[in-house]
């Protein structure tokens, strides 16, 4: 695993394999996120968390469902300590990286993000999510645009049949209309790339602006 700075306050961890990207993440992202109010805000063993997840979902199929993630550097302080002693060995490397290289780890006053990946195609996805959770002007840029949008209902109900809850609603649906593939954009959701102009050259002008600030 490595772990680099592209964007200021932006960390990237990249690991070799979806497997072991999936270990270290799944249950700090559901501690974060989870719908199942089993599994948010828990403190679960692990052979907890795989049942509570099995019982959500109908079956534990985490290391072949998720390919990227996106945790917010406060969610990350809470989890490391609610999980004191409880670690896996994938979690306490991730842990101990974290604490080495991140200033600031600990505290709320300076925020970042820390974003998982095993491949680069994720990447934009998940930069969306971190440039969306600390930066007002972009958010507010995509609010815009997603609300704006005459087919919204569409967007929440695709959103909500994957297990998205409302509070997620538009920072998800920024991230996939603005970096989602266009085969995927027609074949998952049934937009036409055109249709997406406004989110997809906001995020690449954001990606732009902050790789020049770095």
């Amino acid at each position: 695993m490595t772990l680099t700075e592209p964007f200021e306050r932006v960390f990237v961890a990249r690991y070799p394999t979806q497997y072991e990207l999936t270990a270290t993440f799944m249950r700090l992202q559901e501690f974060y996120e989870s719908p199942s109010p089993a599994i948010r805000r828990k403190v679960l063993s692990l052979e907890e968390f795989m049942d509570a997840y099995a019982a959500h979902y109908g079956n534990f199929d985490y290391h072949t469902a998720y390919t990227g993630f996106n945790v917010p550097g406060i969610t990350l302080g809470k989890f490391f300590n609610a999980y004191v002693g409880r670690l896996t060995r994938h979690e306490d490397r991730l842990f101990r990286m974290l604490t080495r290289w991140v200033p600031h780890f600990w505290g709320d006053a300076h925020p970042y993000y820390l974003v998982g990946i095993f491949r680069d195609e994720e990447m934009d996805h998940e930069l969306a999510h971190a440039f969306y959770g600390l930066h007002a002007r972009y958010r507010q840029r995509m609010d815009s645009a997603v609300r704006s949008r005459r087919d919204i209902r569409r967007i929440r109900a695709g959103l909500r049949s994957q297990g998205y809850n409302a509070g997620q609603y538009l920072d998800e649906a920024q991230a996939y209309l603005a970096t989602s593939p266009s085969s995927e954009l027609r074949e998952r959701w049934g937009f036409e790339p055109k249709s997406c102009g406004r989110i997809r050259t906001t995020f690449r002008e954001w990606k732009d602006k902050l790789a020049h600030d770095a």
